[in-house]
């Protein structure tokens, strides 16, 4: 979990589950790399080629591959 609230201003302290700084990368990683594959289908428009079955059977492996790594 990122925490601000003991943390100077504007620096965002990593705490709890991902206190340690190889689990936190993975999980910012993890989060990047989600996103930005989502952001890539989107703005290429094949999403808008995709049914609903295609659209979460992506989902699944984006999600799959990422906590395989």
């Amino acid at each position: 979990m990122i925490d601000n609230s003991y943390s100077r201003r504007g620096t965002p302290v990593v705490t709890g589950e991902y206190a340690n700084r190889a689990d936190a990368e993975k999980a910012i990683l993890h989060t990047i790399d989600t996103h930005g594959w989502s952001f890539l289908l989107s703005e290429s428009g094949l999403r808008t080629f995709m049914d609903a079955r295609a659209c979460e059977q992506w989902n699944k492996q984006i999600a799959e591959a990422m906590c395989r790594s």
